[in-house]
């Protein structure tokens, strides 16, 4: 990817920026964004608007005292900026195809629930898509790639209230590696399954992928030096087709 690409996609935060079937990953870095900023309230909705002096009628600002009306007027100043700036972090995080919403929402709160309305839409209709793609996932690159398109799945089918069974995460995870790389050490591992959580489970599929490229041996395939998580899926079969020729 050029320099200039992944500018593109990165946000000013560092972050790649909210595009299609990124919506769970790019929106959790957002909320992490807006917490350490401290306006998440403002989104989430913990805090709304206060009421200001034009809600009120001619006989209640009657009532206030000076002072009470500039508290009240300050209250909703810091409000607004407040609102202003995560509306700013929310605006940069994601790609200029996909701000309709961000325009529409008006406030960051409306922003961010007109994002969640479009991406992550909890009907059936969306849970059978993930659901379809998650049971149809093979994998095509890079471990490391693999596993974050299985994990935006699984979460995507948690924010909508789907969760799956522990050991039919695994079998899933399993079942979508690279046939020719892991079929045989997959075979290997079955006898443990229900002693392994998920994470266990990748830490092992790490495991062999280090095992399978040995130092100088992804040269050529994709897989990074000095990034020992990662194998092409194609790299055991390459092995193989070596070993034959020198024999």
């Amino acid at each position: 990817m050029s320099s200039l690409t992944e500018s593109f996609y990165r946000s000013r935060y560092g972050i790649q920026k909210l595009c299609d079937h990124t919506y769970q990953t790019s929106s959790f870095q957002c909320k992490m964004l807006l917490s350490e900023a401290k306006v998440w309230n403002i989104v989430n909705g913990d805090s709304p608007r206060p009421k200001g002096l034009e809600n009120s009628s001619e006989e209640e600002q009657a009532k206030l005292t000076k002072t009470a009306k500039e508290k009240i007027e300050k209250e909703v100043n810091d409000w607004d900026e407040t609102n202003e700036e995560a509306l700013r972090i929310i605006c940069f995080i994601v790609s200029d195809e996909l701000q309709g919403p961000i325009r529409s929402g008006k406030t960051a709160k409306g922003a961010w629930d007109e994002l969640q309305q479009v991406h992550a839409p909890n009907d059936k209709q969306r849970k059978f898509s993930l659901l379809k793609r998650l049971y149809r996932l093979d994998m095509t690159g890079s471990l490391s790639d693999h596993e974050r398109m299985f994990d935006d799945l699984i979460q995507s089918l948690a924010a909508i209230g789907k969760d799956i069974d522990p050991d039919e995460l695994i079998v899933l995870h399993a079942n979508s590696l690279a046939d020719k790389t892991f079929s045989n050490w997959i075979q290997g591992q079955m006898a443990f399954i229900d002693k392994l959580s998920i994470t266990e489970f990748k830490g092992r599929v790490r495991e062999e992928a280090r095992r399978l490229t040995p130092a100088g041996r992804g040269a050529g395939l994709g897989v990074g030096n000095n990034d020992p998580d990662t194998v092409q899926a194609n790299y055991a079969q390459s092995n193989r087709s070596n070993n034959h020729q020198r024999i």
